[in-house]
């Protein structure tokens, strides 16, 4: 399983203000956006109603989507202060739940 590490996110973050990186960066997104699907895919379908837990984790990962979703739309429409604002808020979401 892949997994997204803050490290990995920070040295996006330093790189996504370059224009010269809006491409590579878009793609990296588009492969954690493609990471955290099937990470939530995975825990809706684990779901059940005695598991709890997996609910706290389906909500959390759903969050994590909508902020990369978001991240994208800003890097399209070439807002990069917007794309990093999210990006930080995915790190403090990853932070939240230990991996």
């Amino acid at each position: 399983m892949l997994v997204i590490s803050k490290q990995q996110v920070a040295a996006l973050i330093r790189k996504l203000p370059d224009p010269a990186y809006a491409g590579e960066c878009r793609n990296e997104v588009k492969i954690m956006l493609e990471i955290e699907a099937a990470l939530l895919s995975r825990a809706t379908d684990m779901l059940q109603p005695c598991c709890g837990s997996l609910d706290t984790i389906k909500s959390c990962l759903a969050a994590e989507t909508s902020l990369l979703e978001k991240t994208l739309d800003a890097i399209d429409i070439n807002d990069y202060s917007r794309a990093i604002l999210y990006l930080q808020e995915y790190v403090l979401c990853l932070e939240a739940l230990p991996r």
